[in-house]
C-alpha cells in the first residue's frame, strides 16, 4: 500500500507552546477559520480525543501575504498538550487533516527516533519536575 502524498508544505513540534497563542503573543496578523473537523475525531478514535485533543486552522498575513496552517494539540496530561504545526499552500481541508492524522504516528516516531525516555523521566525525576 502507498502512502498518499502529504499536503502540507512543512511540519513543526512546538512543545506544549501553542503555535496560535506564540502569534498571538508576538502581534503577528492571523485570522481563526471556523472549520468543523468532527469527522476527522470520529474517523480516528485511535489517536484523536474529542474534547481533549485540538484541531485549529488559520492563516498567518503579513505584508500582504498569507500562509495556511494547521496547528494540532495532543493531549499527554491533564495539564499539558503537545502541539505540532503544518504549513500549507491553501486552507487545509477535512481530507488534508485526515492524511495528516493518519500518518501523525510515523511523525512522531521519527521525532522521537534516539530520544531515550527512560533518561528523560529520569531527569525530569531529579529535577523533581513532573508533567500533569
Amino acid at each position: 500500500m502507498t502512502m498518499p502524498e502529504k499536503p502540507y508544505i512543512d511540519y513543526r513540534f512546538l512543545g506544549i507552546r501553542s503555535f496560535v497563542d506564540t502569534i498571538a503573543s508576538s502581534g503577528t496578523d492571523y485570522r481563526l477559520f471556523d472549520d468543523d473537523f468532527s469527522t476527522i475525531f470520529r474517523e480516528y478514535p485511535e489517536i484523536l480525543n474529542e474534547g481533549e485533543d485540538t484541531i485549529r486552522t488559520g492563516m498567518v498575513v503579513r505584508d500582504g501575504q498569507g500562509v495556511f496552517f494547521a496547528e494540532l494539540g495532543l493531549k499527554l496530561t491533564r495539564s499539558y498538550r503537545a502541539y505540532l504545526v503544518f504549513i500549507f499552500g491553501h486552507h487545509p481541508t477535512p481530507d488534508d487533516l485526515g492524511t495528516v492524522v493518519s500518518g501523525i504516528e510515523a511523525l512522531i516516531d521519527k521525532n522521537l527516533d534516539g530520544v531515550n525516555i527512560g533518561e528523560l523521566a529520569e531527569s525530569l525525576s531529579e529535577d523533581r519536575r513532573t508533567l500533569q
